[in-house]
């Protein structure tokens, strides 16, 4: 893994947008750490190749769905308005899901971010700007883009 792919929270959450939103699917492995690419393989039998073509279903699902909502040329992006640390209990949290789940040690997991988000989804017919939140750990050197409790949103 390269480990400037996801540098800070800014850049995962850009990953993440990429992969689910824009079916950029070769980027797919930049959303969670290999020790979860590993675990999905070893638990689920599940490839990266598999990993792969089952998030490029669930974008043409997604697309399919925004299309019919908004017109064809669906274009998302985003806004990232604010930027808070998590609190030390919600990191805590996080670091016990990842270990337990992944295998991870907890001294990886060195701090979270919640990000408060301006989505746009852009298509031929309509348009329409709501709100988010997300939540990036950092494990190692790399950011990631994950639920509240820790668990990744890669596969």
């Amino acid at each position: 893994m390269n480990s400037d792919t996801s540098s800070n929270p800014e850049k995962a959450l850009d990953n993440y947008i990429s992969v689910v939103c824009n079916g950029k699917v070769n980027k797919l492995e930049k959303l969670a750490p290999a020790e979860y690419w590993e675990c999905l393989e070893d638990e689920n039998d599940v490839s990266m190749k598999d990993a792969e073509e089952q998030m490029e279903e669930l974008n043409k699902t997604l697309i399919r769905g925004l299309e019919d909502e908004y017109g064809d040329n669906i274009k998302v992006s985003y806004k990232i308005l604010e930027k808070d640390d998590a609190s030390s209990s919600d990191l805590d949290s996080m670091k016990d899901y990842i270990k337990s789940n992944y295998d991870i040690p907890k001294k990886s997991v060195t701090d979270a971010v919640e990000l408060e988000v301006e989505l746009t989804v852009r298509g031929d017919d309509d348009e329409e700007t709501g709100e988010s939140t997300f939540y990036a750990v950092k494990v190692d050197e790399d950011w990631y883009i994950c639920s509240a409790n820790g668990a990744f949103v890669g596969g």
